[in-house]
């Protein structure tokens, strides 16, 4: 049945047999060369952390830091992202702004998953969990050379505008913005979720506050 379709379509079985193990090494070699572009990507980057002068860039971060990233921002900007519990806003959810093209500054995007509540507003989070920066440098690099500005910096805004009283009533002076009505309709439609109960950010933050106070006092130590 095969040879007759063949011999009526005009293929012979053993051309189309060569083009697909032609494709077979075509593929190989496209994988082989992908495999060679990441090894020499990754001996060039090993080679760039070494720096040219021998010193590593884990040595030289602190003291080039300012040349490339705004540290008050990005202080503030670590602060909020374990304060809130922010895990979208570690890596993917972060924009960079600049006014020079030099000197970046963070900048917080897209807070659904915030205050204990996940990105999509049916269940919470663990309260108590660490954020979570193992995969991002950037944030491991500013806990080990900035640890005591961050703690000093946290304390500071602990005394007015990171207190729980604070927080609240932002939060509930947004809520009374919205007319009742609107509400209620929104609540209509989006049943039985966490984040309508604004006690909910309440409870996340008399877990989570004393839990950040004690990771920055021991940074002061």
């Amino acid at each position: 049945m095969e040879s007759k379709i063949f011999a009526f379509l005009g293929f012979d079985p053993g051309i189309i047999i060569i083009i697909m193990l032609l494709m077979i090494i075509v593929l190989f070699l496209l994988i082989m060369n992908v495999n060679l572009k990441y090894g020499r990507l990754k001996a060039s980057y090993n080679s760039f952390m070494k720096g040219k002068d021998g010193k590593t860039l884990e040595n030289s971060f602190k003291e080039k830091f300012d040349e490339y990233l705004d540290k008050d921002s990005t202080i503030n900007y670590f602060i909020m992202l374990e304060f809130a519990s922010l895990s979208d806003n570690v890596a993917k959810n972060m924009l960079l702004a600049t006014y020079d093209g030099k000197v970046w500054y963070p900048t917080l995007y897209d807070l659904d998953s915030s205050w204990g509540t996940k990105y999509d507003g049916l269940s919470t989070l663990n309260y108590e969990d660490y954020t979570g920066f193992e995969y991002m440098e950037l944030w491991n690099k500013l806990q080990k050379n900035f640890s005591k500005e961050i703690a000093e910096r946290y304390f500071e805004l602990r005394e007015d505008i990171l207190t729980k009283e604070n927080i609240m009533k932002k939060f509930n002076d947004f809520k009374n913005s919205i007319p009742q009505e609107t509400y209620k309709k929104e609540q209509k439609r989006w049943k039985n979720i966490p984040g309508y109960d604004i006690s909910q950010i309440e409870e996340f933050l008399e877990i989570r506050i004393p839990l950040i106070d004690k990771i920055m006092k021991e940074r002061l130590n």
